[in-house]
C-alpha cells in the first residue's frame, strides 16, 4: 500500500564508527524516509548481534531521543517526506572490542508496507594500541572551540582528508565541506550553523571515516 516508501538505510559491513569523547562510542546515522502522502507509525526492534563483554546494552537513538540500554524496541511517527535518523550509541568502559547491532524497522498493522533493517558497527580501541586511526586521530587540530563564524582546521602532515561532514547530536548531517588535497591548513564558514554541540567528521577519498572532533557553536 505504500509503494513510495523510500528507504536509505546501509548495510555497512566495513566497520565505520563514529569515537566521541569519554566512555562512549557511536555509530555513523543512517536515515529512513517516509516518501508518501500518508503519516506512518513505524516500529523499530533491536538485536544485539555481539557485543564485547563488559559493555552496557546499546542505546538507539532515533527522531525522539537516544532511550536506555533496557529499550529493545519503540514506535515513532514520519509525516510524509519525513525522515528519521537512526544511530547507536554504548558505553564501553574503557574495554576495547567491536559490536554489531541489527535495527529492523517495519510499517505499524502492516509489516509488507515497509520492513526492512540495518546493521550498525562500533569499535573501541585499546588506548595503548597504535592504530591507523590513532594516528590520523592526533594530526587533526580545530580551533577555536567554540567557533563562531569560521573554524580552522590543521593537520600536522599533508593533508589527505576529502570531505568533513558536520552533524548535529542527533545525528543529522547539516553541512559539508570539500577540501582540496596536499594542503595543511583550511579556514572552513560555520556562520550559517545554529548554536549547539556539533561533530565534524573526517573522511578520505575513499569516503572512510579517519577521525571525528566534537565542538561547540556559539553566536
Amino acid at each position: 500500500q505504500y509503494p513510495e516508501v523510500d528507504t536509505d538505510l546501509k548495510n555497512d559491513a566495513d566497520g565505520i564508527f563514529t569515537i566521541d569523547e569519554g566512555s562512549f562510542v557511536k555509530s555513523e546515522a543512517d536515515t529512513l524516509w517516509n516518501n508518501t502522502d500518508q503519516t506512518l507509525s513505524v516500529v523499530w526492534l533491536r538485536e544485539i548481534v555481539s557485543l564485547p563483554d563488559g559493555w552496557n546494552d546499546p542505546q538507539i537513538c532515533d527522531k525522539v531521543t537516544c532511550w536506555g540500554p533496557a529499550t529493545e524496541t519503540k514506535t515513532i511517527t514520519l509525516a510524509p517526506g519525513e525522515g528519521g535518523v537512526f544511530y547507536v550509541q554504548a558505553s564501553h568502559l574503557e574495554i576495547p572490542g567491536d559490536a554489531h547491532v541489527r535495527i529492523s524497522v517495519w510499517a505499524e498493522g502492516d509489516s509488507t508496507a515497509l520492513n526492512t533493517s540495518a546493521d550498525f558497527y562500533l569499535k573501541a580501541y585499546d588506548a595503548t594500541s597504535a592504530s591507523i586511526e590513532d594516528v590520523e586521530e592526533a594530526q587533526i587540530s580545530l580551533f577555536p572551540n567554540p567557533v563562531r563564524n569560521q573554524m580552522n582546521v590543521r593537520f600536522e602532515e599533508v593533508n589527505q582528508v576529502r570531505t568533513v561532514e558536520i552533524y548535529n547530536l542527533i545525528g543529522q548531517k547539516v553541512e559539508e565541506f570539500v577540501l582540496p588535497l596536499g594542503r595543511t591548513d583550511y579556514v572552513i564558514p560555520m556562520g550559517d550553523l545554529q548554536e549547539g554541540i556539533y561533530f565534524a567528521s573526517f573522511l578520505n577519498a575513499d569516503g572512510v571515516q579517519v577521525s571525528t572532533r566534537k565542538f561547540s557553536k556559539v553566536n
